[in-house]
């Protein structure tokens, strides 16, 4: 059945934020090396990653108080814990937040696949969980947000995925029904557990995550977005 609606995560699904994170990560960890020449910049990525990965499990923007610069600061403040650094942060985030602002880089196959999917007759739209302002600042800078309607963060719903209430907010928002909408995005335990739960076909982008949640059975996998429009034509 045609689905009504077909909605898309914006971090790691559309737009490459591990990517840019690592790239940003190491660069901190280069710039420090003859401070601190015991951080080896490829322990430095992979710790950052798995800090900041966890960190996302438990805490979003959705909460009171959380904002993006307050999640860098614990992100770093955890990774360098576990590495056994005992000095000031402040070194490494505000080097990291210079790298980091003002960036944002695209999948090459975002913006085709969702063109033709329009093309084609498809409504899509977005659901995310990062803080309503720096996302939709992605999607203004990347041209995307002209191919997502409606725009769902978590922030403006008060819920985070995989709570399902989001996924049934969106879909409301489209004028859908949960189980006529299909969801696509690279997190098990965010993207595919919560389309399940609000009965939307879950799509599994697997970009580099490895399964990690065998709770979460998607209806589909795919390594590349392009790879949907064999799916959905």
């Amino acid at each position: 059945m045609r689905p009504q609606a077909v909605f898309f995560d914006l971090d790691d699904t559309l737009v490459d934020e591990t990517g840019l994170m690592s790239d940003c990560v190491r660069r901190v960890a280069e710039d420090l090396q003859e401070v601190y020449p015991f951080l080896s910049p490829d322990l430095l990525v992979r710790t950052y990653l798995e800090a900041s990965l966890e960190l996302w499990k438990r805490v979003t923007p959705a909460q009171p108080g959380v904002t993006i610069p307050l999640m860098r600061r614990w992100t770093w403040e955890e990774a360098l814990r576990r590495l056994g650094f005992r000095g000031p942060v402040e070194p490494f985030l505000e080097r990291y937040t210079a790298l980091r602002d003002g960036q944002v880089r695209t999948f090459p196959d975002a913006k085709p696949v969702l063109l033709e999917l329009r093309r084609r007759g498809y409504r899509t739209g977005l659901i995310t969980n990062g803080e309503t302002a720096l996302q939709r600042w992605k999607l203004d800078v990347t041209g995307l947000g002209a191919l997502l309607d409606p725009v769902v963060t978590s922030q403006e719903v008060g819920r985070s995925k995989p709570d399902p209430a989001v996924f049934v907010e969106a879909a409301r928002r489209a004028g859908a029904v949960p189980h006529r909408c299909w969801m696509v995005g690279d997190l098990l335990h965010a993207d595919v557990a919560g389309a399940l739960a609000a009965g939307m076909t879950a799509v599994w982008v697997r970009r580099r995550q490895p399964p990690t949640d065998a709770a979460a059975q998607p209806h589909h996998t795919v390594d590349a977005l392009s790879e949907l429009l064999s799916l959905l034509r």
